[in-house]
This record gives C-alpha cells, sequence and structure tokens, in this order.
C-alpha cells in the first residue's frame, strides 16, 4: 500500500564515511592498494616489514658522501624514512658501519633439554593435569619457573597434547 499524498518522505541520509569509503575505493583502483591490509600478502595474514637491502644503503651513503644532500633529502630520494636515513649516516660516520648489525639472537630458553624431557615425563604420568600444575612440578623437579603461557608453548612445540 503506498503512504498517504500528506505524508512526506524525505531522502535518506547519506551515511557517515560514505565520502571516505568513496575516496579510498578511487585510491584503490588508481594506485592498486589492496581492499584490506590481509590482502597484501600471499597468505592472507599481516607480515612484519622487511629491512632495506644492502645495496640500497650503500647508494644512500654513497649519494651522502658525495654530498649531493643532507639525510632528509637522502630519505625523499629513496623513499625511506628520515629517521632510517640519519641512522646509517650516523653509524657510517662515528662506527664506519656500512651494513646492519647481525641479529641479536633474542631471549635465551630458559628450559634447557633436561627441562624439557622432564616436561615430557610429566606429562606422560599425568596428561590430565593444569598448566599451572605442570609449572609447579616442572619448578619442585628442575627450579626452573615458566609461565603457564611458556609451558603452553613449549607442549605445543613439543606436539605433546593435553586433556586440559
Amino acid at each position: 500500500m503506498p503512504p498517504p499524498k500528506s505524508l512526506k518522505i524525505s531522502p535518506p541520509e547519506r551515511q557517515p564515511g560514505a565520502e571516505l569509503k568513496r575516496i579510498a575505493a578511487e585510491y584503490r583502483r588508481n594506485f592498486g592498494w589492496p581492499e584490506r591490509l590481509e590482502d597484501d600478502t600471499a597468505e592472507g595474514g599481516r607480515t612484519m616489514g622487511q629491512p632495506y637491502s644492502a645495496d640500497l644503503r650503500e647508494r644512500v651513503l654513497l649519494v651522502c658522501e658525495r654530498h649531493e644532500g643532507g639525510p632528509e633529502l637522502l630519505a625523499r630520494r629513496f623513499q625511506i624514512s628520515r629517521a632510517c636515513a640519519y641512522n646509517w649516516v650516523r653509524a657510517a660516520r662515528l662506527e664506519g658501519r656500512r651494513v646492519a648489525k647481525p641479529h641479536a639472537g633474542g631471549v635465551p630458553a630458559k628450559l634447557d633439554a633436561e627441562g624439557v624431557s622432564v616436561l615430557r615425563a610429566l606429562v606422560r604420568e599425568d596428561n590430565d593435569a593444569t598448566l599451572a600444575r605442570y609449572r609447579d612440578r616442572l619448578a619442585a623437579r628442575t627450579d626452573i619457573t615458566l609461565s603457564p603461557a611458556v609451558v603452553c608453548r613449549t607442549l605445543k612445540r613439543l606436539g605433546l597434547a593435553r586433556k586440559k
């Protein structure tokens, strides 16, 4: 049934953010931007940024040494961050280092091979225990205290199943 003639229907309100969505869609068409960040990778997940190549670092330093511009100009020219350009130039000047530092290796694991074998034995003895109980029993046998989260990650890494 149509609405009565005396009742005026106003046009629907524009959705908030509709203009922004339209602009974003136009940028995606023109510049090939992904719909979502997750579409950026082959696996469909987010990834960490990759380090710059040693070749790029060397080119930036060579141009700086030829006095063709300071770090700010180099950052714009090579499309890197200003901080990166400043850090590369400073490291070359103060330390004489023209390559990236090697990876430091991260935090060493608290649980050594003996601790892993004790944890395996604990799961074999009682696979119905909670993570907190595994942690307490492991601490009693090896004097190594871990968080339940670390116990869980270790169990997953070892492929050990538990009921709880």
